[in-house]
């Protein structure tokens, strides 16, 4: 598995996507819900972190 971090808040319009690799943050993102599951199913296995409200 890959060493990378998702950092992901949701929110009803807007999804930030932090990603953190090495103790870096590599990319700091908003995105809309459609934009984040089409990411997400493209993306590289990674351990990812919900944060909602």
């Amino acid at each position: 598995m890959n060493n990378s971090i998702v950092g992901v808040d949701l929110a009803k319009d807007v999804i930030q996507v932090c990603i953190f690799k090495g103790k870096k943050v590599q990319s700091n993102k908003e995105m809309t819900p459609s934009n984040f599951m089409e990411w997400l199913i493209n993306s590289h296995p990674s351990t990812v972190v919900f944060k909602a409200c």
